[in-house]
């Protein structure tokens, strides 16, 4: 299911902690483990991974691996936003970010059961709306991609981060990246910070440096070419 982190070095120096793929789906019975404070995706969970998972058959959610709930004693918070209107926090609704919205301590984040998309239609607790629970779900067949965003206590301190994700129709969630700042101020959703030199030569270097050879070795003929027309002088 899940593959041990492949992603882009990071420079000296950086603070960011970033996954930036393969991307990795879930299935029922089988959920996404990923660490933000290693940066990887787990084979198997360990204590304190945030959980993707699809539940039921009819529900996506978030969670972390010391039960189904998000708790304040994981440390391990997300994002919320209100079904209805902005200025309440839906306590279970992980809230659906854009590419480049912040997440720092001026978010509202909650510990309780991450809703993504569920189903079921019911009355919200918060609103007079009624609709299906979560900001990811899907209206017109086709996968809603969105940011969550992250909060994860060390020692009492906020370390804030993002993940991309994808809540597919039938439920199942896709990861494709995640970040998280580890100096303790906030970060924008899709920031990964500097990257580091990549040992292997990118694929364009490569085909630069081919084309690069071929030019000197063509300059070389044309020029042996002329030096051996030119008559010498006597």
């Amino acid at each position: 299911m899940a593959l041990a982190a492949v992603g882009a070095p990071q420079a000296a120096g950086s603070t960011i902690i970033s996954y930036l793929g393969p991307s990795v789906t879930d299935s029922s019975g089988s959920p996404i483990y990923f660490d933000a404070l290693t940066g990887t995706v787990d084979t198997s969970p360990v204590a304190g991974d945030y959980e993707l998972m699809l539940a039921n058959g009819n529900l996506a959610r978030v969670g972390v691996f010391e039960g189904s709930m998000l708790n304040p004693g994981s440390g391990r918070a997300f994002a919320v936003s209100a079904l209805a209107f902005p200025d309440s926090t839906q306590a279970s609704s992980a809230a659906r970010l854009p590419f480049d919205a912040s997440v720092g301590p001026a978010r509202k984040f909650n510990s309780f059961l991450g809703t993504l998309a569920e189903q079921s239609v019911h009355l919200s607790s918060h609103s007079n709306a009624s609709g299906p629970f979560g900001h990811f779900n899907s209206t017109n067949g086709d996968p809603v991609a969105g940011y969550l965003g992250l909060e994860v206590l060390q020692g009492g301190t906020p370390e804030y981060g993002w993940v991309s994700i994808l809540v597919n129709p039938d439920f199942s969630v896709t990861l494709d990246s995640f970040a998280l700042q580890t100096s303790g101020a906030g970060l924008t959703t899709g920031e990964t910070g500097p990257v580091g030199p990549s040992a292997t030569p990118e694929p364009a270097s490569i085909l630069l440096l081919a084309l690069g050879a071929a030019g000197i070795a063509a300059y070389r003929r044309k020029r042996k070419k002329l030096e051996s027309s030119t008559p010498v002088a006597s």
